[in-house]
């Protein structure tokens, strides 16, 4: 199964607060069977004013987070 609207991706909005929340979240889902995640923070202007750069950089943390687990999800950005 592949969840297509997650809010996992930390520092980015009212998702995960911290990188251990995200792994936390991916292995619950992971767990319920979900084999894919697209991670699609928000962009609400004056709110949570993200840039790709700290996202890009959140993203490939957050992955090579998941190797060094060894979690069986893939991860994708939204």
């Amino acid at each position: 199964m592949i969840d297509i609207h997650t809010h996992i991706l930390p520092y980015c909005d009212d998702g995960a607060e911290t990188l251990e929340d995200a792994l936390l979240e991916l292995a619950e889902l992971n767990e319920s069977g979900v084999t894919e995640a697209i991670l699609t923070p928000h962009y609400i202007r004056n709110v949570f004013e993200n840039n790709r750069k700290s996202c890009n950089d959140t993203f490939n943390l957050l992955k090579l987070k998941l190797t060094e687990q060894n979690l069986n999800i893939k991860i994708h950005q939204g």
